[in-house]
Protein backbone atom coordinates (compact mmCIF):
# COMPACT_ATOMS: atom_id res chain seq x y z
CA UNK A 1 0.00 0.00 0.00
CA UNK A 2 1.06 3.53 -0.58
CA UNK A 3 1.07 6.16 2.14
CA UNK A 4 -1.22 8.40 0.11
CA UNK A 5 -3.90 5.69 0.10
CA UNK A 6 -4.06 5.35 3.88
CA UNK A 7 -5.51 7.79 6.36
CA UNK A 8 -2.57 9.46 8.11
CA UNK A 9 -3.37 8.11 11.57
CA UNK A 10 -3.64 4.53 10.25
CA UNK A 11 -0.34 4.89 8.42
CA UNK A 12 1.31 6.17 11.60
CA UNK A 13 -0.21 3.30 13.59
CA UNK A 14 1.19 0.69 11.19
CA UNK A 15 4.62 2.33 11.22
CA UNK A 16 4.65 2.36 15.04
CA UNK A 17 3.70 -1.33 15.21
CA UNK A 18 6.49 -2.20 12.78
CA UNK A 19 9.01 -0.09 14.73
CA UNK A 20 8.08 -1.81 17.98
CA UNK A 21 8.34 -5.27 16.39
CA UNK A 22 11.74 -4.46 14.90
CA UNK A 23 13.02 -3.15 18.23
CA UNK A 24 12.10 -6.43 19.93
CA UNK A 25 13.61 -8.48 17.11
CA UNK A 26 16.88 -6.50 17.29
CA UNK A 27 17.03 -7.03 21.06
CA UNK A 28 16.55 -10.77 20.61
CA UNK A 29 19.27 -10.93 17.97
CA UNK A 30 21.67 -8.83 20.06
CA UNK A 31 21.19 -11.07 23.10
CA UNK A 32 22.24 -14.14 21.10
CA UNK A 33 19.73 -16.09 23.16
CA UNK A 34 16.36 -17.58 22.27
CA UNK A 35 13.46 -15.19 22.62
CA UNK A 36 11.92 -15.06 26.07
CA UNK A 37 8.24 -15.78 26.61
CA UNK A 38 7.73 -12.08 27.27
CA UNK A 39 9.28 -11.17 23.91
CA UNK A 40 7.29 -13.85 22.11
CA UNK A 41 4.04 -12.65 23.65
CA UNK A 42 4.85 -9.03 22.77
CA UNK A 43 5.54 -9.97 19.14
CA UNK A 44 2.38 -12.06 19.01
CA UNK A 45 0.31 -9.19 20.37
CA UNK A 46 1.84 -6.72 17.92
CA UNK A 47 1.23 -9.13 15.05
CA UNK A 48 -2.42 -9.39 16.02
CA UNK A 49 -2.70 -5.60 16.26
CA UNK A 50 -1.08 -5.26 12.83
CA UNK A 51 -3.46 -7.80 11.27
CA UNK A 52 -6.52 -6.10 12.78
CA UNK A 53 -5.40 -2.71 11.52
CA UNK A 54 -4.88 -4.08 8.00
CA UNK A 55 -8.27 -5.83 8.07
CA UNK A 56 -9.96 -2.62 9.15
CA UNK A 57 -8.19 -0.69 6.39
CA UNK A 58 -9.26 -3.28 3.84
CA UNK A 59 -12.86 -2.94 4.98
CA UNK A 60 -12.70 0.85 4.73
CA UNK A 61 -11.05 0.66 1.32
CA UNK A 62 -13.70 -1.80 0.11
CA UNK A 63 -16.48 0.54 1.17
CA UNK A 64 -14.89 3.53 -0.57
CA UNK A 65 -14.59 1.61 -3.86
CA UNK A 66 -18.19 0.40 -3.82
Amino acid sequence: MYKARLPEDDHDRLEEIIRRMQKIQRAIKASRQPASMLEIEALKSLGTEYARTLARLATVAGRSQA
